[in-house]
This record gives C-alpha cells, sequence and structure tokens, in this order.
C-alpha cells in the first residue's frame, strides 16, 4: 500500500493554503487533523477553508461537530481512518492536514488501546484540579509515569484523562498495548524560518479580530452559555476573557498573539522529532517558498533541527546537499554563537570540503563540532589555552581522521577548560560559555563548549574528551547524551594529554543513533595508540538488537545530597527501566564515595609530566629572553591558574618522600576500585547513578577550588576503573535538565547504548530540548 500523505507543520505555515494549491492540481480530498476545524461556528479563529473552497476541494473532519461535543484523540482517528478508506475506494487521494501533534501521532504511530473515558471519574478529577491545582496531581502521574507526565505537559484536558485511566485501572496510559496504525503514512512537515513566522502570526491575529472575531465568539456564547471545551481554544478564550470584562479589547489581541506564539513553539518542538518517513519543507529566508510535485517530492532546504542519523539519510536520498548542511549550521552559530561562546575557531575550509564530498560515504553531509584539545591537521586548535593559541597542527587526531574519511565535516573547534582542566568552562584562557538553558549557569566542563553547541543545535554532533567527567558532565548540565567510552576504545592519538591513563575521546549528540554513529566510525585499533583496543565496533548493529533481559544495579550508597529534581529523575527513570522488563537491584560499590580524592592526586601526577613539554622551545608560545631557564619561566607563567594548582599538586605528591604516601596509596586504591566494580558486574549488567547531584551552578558559583572539584563526585569512578559510562536526559529540574549515566563492564559499550536507546524511545525523547532554538 503506497503512503498517505500528511502535510503538518507549525500554525500560520501555509499548510491549509498549500493543500488547497495542490488540490487544483491533483484528485486530492483533504483530511484535517485540525482539533478546532471540526467545530461548526468556529470559522474567523480557526482561519478554516470558505464553503467555496471546500466545495473547489473536499475536506472532511470540518464542521462535524457542535462546539459542545466532545473530541478526543480515539475519536479523532475513528473518524480519519474511516474517512482515508473512503477517499481510497474512490481511487482519490487523501492528503491529512494540521498541526495538531497528537493527532499526527496517533495516526502514523498508532493510539493506546485506552478503556473508554468514564464522565463521572472525570467530573471528580476537574473539581480536584480546581481546588488543588495542577501541579500536584501532575506529580501523582510523574511518580507512576515519568512518560505520560511528560506527554500530558501543561495541558489540563490530557492531565485529566491520564489520571482517569491510572486510577481506574492501577496502569498508567502508557503501559497500555498500542494499536498499531491502519495506513503507512509519508510526513511533510512545513518548516518555515522563525523571522518568517511571527510577523505573519501577528498579522493573522489582528485581522482575525478585525474581521469580526469578537462578534463571532459572542455568538458562540449566545448558544452555549455554559462556554464549551471548543472555546478554550487559542484566540477564542483571550476573546472570553474581554467579554468577562477580565481585560481590554487590546490585551485581548496581545494575549492571543503571545499564545498563538507560544503555541509555535511547542510545534516546532513537537515535529522536530518527528517519526517516521518525514521531508521538511522549509519556508522564508532566502530559502523556496513552496516545493511540492509529484508523489510529494521533497525540497533540499535545511535550516537545522535534524539529528545527524536523520541528516545522513536526507544526504543519502538526494534530498541534501552537504553544502547546505553546511550553510544551516553556519549560520546558526554566526547568529546564536557570540551569545553562547561554544565555539574558538570556525573552519573556512568546510565549504570546499563539502562541495567535493561524495555523498555516498557513511557519514556524508554529518557537520561535526570538535573540542579544541583535539588535533585538526591545519586548523587551530589551543586546548583553550594561551600557551598554544597560535598552535596549528601539522597532523590529525585518529578520531577526526576516522570521521572524515567516512564524510564527516568539521565545522570548527569548541571552547573547554584550559587543558581540559575544570568543570565548568569557566577556565578557559578566551572567554566562559554559557549554558543555552540559562545564560547565567554553566553548562559543564571541560567539554562545555561541545555540550552547548549540540544542545543549541549549533552542530548536530560533536566530540568532547573524558579524563574524570568532562564529557558526562557537561552533557547532564546541558541537556544531551554523552559517552566516555572504555579506556582505548578510541584511540587517544592527537588528543593533547592531560592525564595519559584516564583520558578518552567521546561522542555528545541529541540521540542515542548518532553516538553509536560516531563511534561505529572511531572506535577500533590504532598502530598510532598502543593503548588502543582491538574491539571491533558494533554499535549500530547492536541497536537493531532485541533489548536482552538484563539486571541493573542502582548505586546509592555515600551518594546522599542529591537535589530533589536529580532524585525525581532516578526515581521516574527506575520505574522506565522496570517497565522495560529489567530486574533492579540496590547494590554496593563501597570505594566510590573516596574514588574523587584519588582521581586528584592521579590526574594532577600525570599532567605535571604531560605539561612539563610545554617549555616553549618546539611548539606553542615562547617568551623571549637571552637565557634558557627565564625563557621557559616566562612561557610557563601563561598557564592558566588552575592548570598551575594541578601541575603544582602532582610535582608534589610524585616528590621523593611523599610518592609513596600519596602517588602509591592512590593507585592501590585504583586498583581495589577496579576489583570491586568487577565483582559488581558479576552481580548485575549494569550500574546506575546520577551523572551530577544537582543540575548546573551559577557562573562564578563555584570560586572555592574544592567546591568545583566536587562536582566530579559521581563520574570519577567509571574513569579510574577504565569503565564505559553514558550520561543521557532524565529529567528536569525547573528549565535545567538533569542527566543520570549508565556503566557497564569493560568493553560493553554497546551495551549502554542498547539500553540507553530502549530508555530513549520508551519515554519519546521527552526530556530533550532545544532551548535556544525554542527562544528564537
Amino acid at each position: 500500500m503506497e503512503a498517505v500523505p500528511v502535510l503538518a507543520g507549525p500554525t500560520g505555515s501555509g499548510k491549509t493554503l498549500l493543500a488547497l494549491r495542490l488540490g487544483e492540481e491533483w484528485p486530492v480530498e483533504v483530511i484535517s487533523a485540525d482539533a478546532t476545524m471540526v467545530y461548526r461556528g468556529l470559522d474567523i479563529g480557526t482561519d478554516k477553508p470558505s464553503p467555496e473552497e471546500r466545495q473547489r476541494v473536499p475536506h472532511h473532519l470540518v464542521d462535524v461537530l457542535e462546539p459542545s461535543e466532545a473530541m478526543s484523540v480515539a475519536r479523532f482517528l475513528e473518524m480519519a481512518e474511516a474517512a482515508i478508506a473512503e477517499v481510497l475506494a474512490r481511487g482519490r487521494l487523501p492528503l491529512v492536514v494540521g498541526g495538531t501533534g497528537y493527532y499526527i501521532r496517533a495516526l502514523s504511530e498508532g493510539l493506546y488501546d485506552l478503556p473508554p473515558p468514564e464522565p463521572a471519574v472525570q467530573a471528580a478529577l476537574w473539581q480536584e484540579l480546581g481546588e488543588r491545582g495542577f501541579a500536584p496531581l501532575w506529580a501523582e502521574l510523574y511518580r507512576a509515569s515519568p512518560l505520560d507526565a511528560a506527554r500530558v505537559g501543561k495541558n489540563p484536558r490530557r492531565l485529566v484523562r491520564a489520571l482517569e485511566v491510572l486510577r481506574r485501572t492501577g496502569t498508567p496510559p502508557a503501559r497500555f498495548p498500542k494499536r498499531p496504525p491502519r495506513f503507512p503514512y509519508k510526513k511533510l512537515v512545513l518548516w518555515p524560518e522563525r523571522a518568517w513566522l511571527w510577523p505573519r502570526l501577528e498579522e493573522r491575529a489582528r485581522s482575525q479580530f478585525a474581521r469580526g472575531l469578537v462578534e463571532e465568539v459572542q455568538g458562540l456564547l449566545a448558544r452555549y452559555p455554559e462556554i464549551p471545551t471548543a472555546l478554550q481554544a487559542i484566540g477564542y478564550k483571550e476573546v472570553v476573557g474581554y467579554l468577562r470584562g477580565e481585560y481590554s479589547l487590546e490585551e485581548a489581541l496581545l494575549r492571543d498573539i503571545q499564545a498563538v506564539k507560544a503555541y509555535a513553539r511547542r510545534q516546532y518542538t513537537w515535529f522536530r522529532h518527528e517519526p517516521g518517513d518525514v521531508t521538511y519543507l522549509p519556508r522564508g529566508g532566502r530559502r523556496p517558498t513552496w516545493a511540492f510535485a509529484t508523489g510529494f517530492a521533497s525540497t533540499s532546504g535545511y535550516s537545522g533541527g535534524m539529528l545527524a542519523h536523520e541528516i545522513r539519510a536526507r544526504v543519502a536520498r538526494g534530498e541534501l546537499t552537504p553544502k547546505e548542511v553546511v550553510q544551516a549550521y553556519w549560520e546558526r552559530v554566526q547568529r546564536l554563537d557570540p551569545s553562547l561562546g561554544a565555539f574558538l575557531t570556525l573552519n573556512e575550509a568546510v565549504w570546499e570540503e563539502a562541495a567535493r564530498l561524495d555523498p555516498a560515504l557513511p557519514l556524508a553531509g554529518v557537520v561535526v563540532a570538535v573540542k579544541d584539545n583535539i588535533a585538526t591537521k591545519g586548523l587551530r586548535t589551543t586546548a583553550g589555552s594561551r600557551l598554544l593559541e597560535n598552535f596549528v597542527p601539522p597532523y590529525e587526531a585518529t578520531a577526526v581522521a576516522r570521521l572524515q574519511a567516512r564524510g564527516a565535516l568539521i565545522l570548527g573547534k569548541t571552547n573547554l577548560d584550559e587543558f581540559g582542566m575544570g568543570s565548568s568552562t569557566e577556565h578557559s584562557a578566551f572567554f566562559p560559555t554559557k549554558n543555552p538553558f540559562d545564560p547565567d549557569r554553566v553548562p559543564g566542563g571541560s567539554s562545555g563548549g561541545s555540550a552547548a553547541a549540540v544542545a543549541a543545535d549549533l552542530a548536530p554532533v560533536a566530540l568532547g574528551s573524558d579524563t574524570g567527567g568532562s564529557v558526562r558532565q557537561p552533557a547532564a548540565f546541558s541537556g544531551v547524551y554523552g559517552l566516555k567510552p572504555t579506556y582505548g576504545r578510541v584511540s587517544r592519538y592527537g588528543l593533547i594529554a592531560y592525564a595519559s591513563s584516564l583520558d578518552q575521546i567521546g561522542p555528545l549528540a541529541r540521540s542515542v543513533r548518532d553516538l553509536a554513529l560516531l563511534m561505529d566510525a572511531m572506535a577500533g585499533p590504532d598502530p598510532l595508540d598502543a593503548t588502543s583496543l582491538d574491539l571491533p565496533p558494533r554499535f549500530q548493529e547492536a541497536l537493531a538488537e532485541p533489548l536482552p533481559p538484563l539486571r541493573l544495579g542502582v548505586v546509592r550508597e555515600g551518594l546522599a545530597g542529591n537535589s530533589p529534581g536529580v532524585e525525581r529523575a532516578l526515581e521516574g527513570a527506575l520505574k522506565v527501566f522496570r517497565g522495560l522488563c529489567l530486574e533492579v537491584a540496590e547494590v554496593s560499590w563501597p570505594s566510590l564515595p573516596l574514588a574523587l580524592n584519588a582521581y586528584y592526586i592521579l590526574a594532577p601526577a600525570e599532567a605535571s609530566s604531560n605539561l612539563a613539554r610545554y617549555d616553549g622551545t618546539l611548539y606553542g608560545h615562547r617568551a623571549e629572553g637571552e637565557e634558557l631557564w627565564p625563557v621557559v619561566e616566562a612561557t610557563r607563567a601563561r598557564f592558566g591558574l588552575e592548570v598551575k594548582r594541578r601541575i603544582l599538586v602532582g610535582t608534589f605528591v610524585l616528590q621523593s618522600g611523599y610518592y609513596e604516601a600519596y602517588y602509591g596509596r592512590a593507585q592501590a586504591f585504583r586498583r581495589r576500585l577496579k576489583a570491586e566494580a568487577k565483582a559488581l558486574f558479576q552481580e548485575v549488567d549494569l550500574l546506575l547513578l546520577p551523572t551530577t547531584p544537582h543540575p548546573a551552578f551559577p557562573l562564578g558559583g563555584r570560586q572555592d577550588p574544592l567546591a568545583m572539584y566536587r562536582e566530579d563526585l559521581y563520574t570519577v569512578g567509571a574513569s579510574l576503573a577504565g569503565l564505559p559510562a553514558l550520561s543521557f536526559p532524565a529529567g528536569f529540574e525547573g528549565n535545567l535538565p538533569v542527566g543520570l549515566q549508565l556503566l557497564a563492564p569493560w568493553g560493553q559499550d554497546e551495551r549502554l547504548l542498547r539500553v540507553a536507546l530502549a530508555f530513549e524511545e520508551a519515554t519519546d525523547r521527552a526530556f530533550l530540548k532545544t532551548p535556544l532554538g525554542e527562544a528564537l
């Protein structure tokens, strides 16, 4: 059966007009997926097609209910599928058109097979909602099912329905079986530039008021004095408030404009991660206004918002060119990064590289941001330090070379704490990076630039490095995925060393599939790195396998003091994992709370040796002088304060007389920590614990070095033991992301990704946002 086309997109993007134009050229009948056009009498505020237009192009599910009648997703699905079947039976083409995301998802993904609504229970819940407020009832649903709570969002009607099902059956809606979709669908999403859409929405709202929206509402209120649910739609409820004397007509108009823009932002978020067969049709700016042809072919425009594996698929199908992908991200960086500070250097050569790229390569068109302590041949690599401010490597890091050989495009180099020493990216010698969710907070560190770039969609994926948590902690603070591979799984050749026995290059992304895409390209043995492992990568293959029965160990011992948001995320994640049939058990890792002490002996000790090479004689900054040691001293004076502090600590613990007391004991502790981890993984298959004890802290909020070091409390254990660890988005505290981390046995990185993908799919990507993108 051929796919039924779906035309979706934010409100005001031109779906109705495009559908009418298509209907004049093709045997199309429109199936409306608009939650308000279904009601009779709601004409002006819905910009409903006129009767004459509906005569020319037949429309279904328009003007079929009275405003007093209830409409649900289940009722829509029943009516829409019947209309599609009817149109197909007549040999014509059904075109589903609308912006109500739940309706479109129900059609294309299926609907949970829930019991019919019980009016008495719902009435009691509405009364309880009025008495207690939204938050306590939402919290009740969240405790039972974080996925349902995320899907409900701020919608009271959905909250009432979800709680009705939960209280009646004891089972949250997300755990009911799904009815499969009746037809296959191909989704086309109009994707306007916000600079084009916002003035259009304002103009439309003013036009609706001028064309008689107030009078339309007055007539409806005369017929329905109880104010039916239909009049809670945007535009209508603002006029109802005006007619009740709650505010002026001008205030009603301003409220309408604000509400419709907020709704459009939610639609951008919803449709950005639309599953299935999706093509995005840009509007506005320099891109084509209309893009359609026989078979509803796609346009080649792109303005960001897609995941790396989606970009790769569109390039492979010829719907996008690598140059268009580069242009989209380049423009976003130029527009957004001056206020964010994620990038230190952009790669001017990427345009030429994109123009000559073979689109058949496995990573063709995937744009990558690279942490600036990873060598890029011919492109400045500073390590966030004034010592290397003008250093241009004559060689390429193996990880970067492998990505480029497969078609990846290096967009630029991202900011970091100097030489990777820090947990906030405030220790960069150039400028601090800001958190995309709150510019007054840090993005984490030391890979803060990479995490911020991915979170703000300045690049779909990025490389970071993790010594004691420098990929995972910023991933948690910035609401993205971050993987520290098993030590040796990715070659360290070309990574500017901080602590050689701990350093690992790892990817950051907005989806588990994108982590797998990069790991399959980067992982594997390398003759240039004697510590690299001969473990063939099979990450994408592992994601396609069924989730095996696994035992998940929860580590709580010695990890008290978490913020409320972190505790809620942990409890919510455990419910999800139990729902995925993982067996959950609390376990003990006695040495973990002490790992921080050992880490801040071992890592500085290795740093003091590694950074001794920066004497100004071979490369990097060199001070002027007549004699060697004054030149070396003046050169090293350009190290930042935190780097100097760690060099001094490292030099001290390696001194004769202190070596065994500090460094020797720390190494013995590291061996014990590894042995405990090995024993733990005889009992369980994975470990779960928070990535950080709290969400992102304010810029300048950790002036005490020891307070900054404690940010690594939960991450250093995996680093010292050489284990793979993955931080994944698991909730929010206020508007700030919260991350949890999974740990697996040595070499079992693929297992981490498979379980994280199951969580991502079970929660419907509910904990992923693109904050800067939503603000534009």
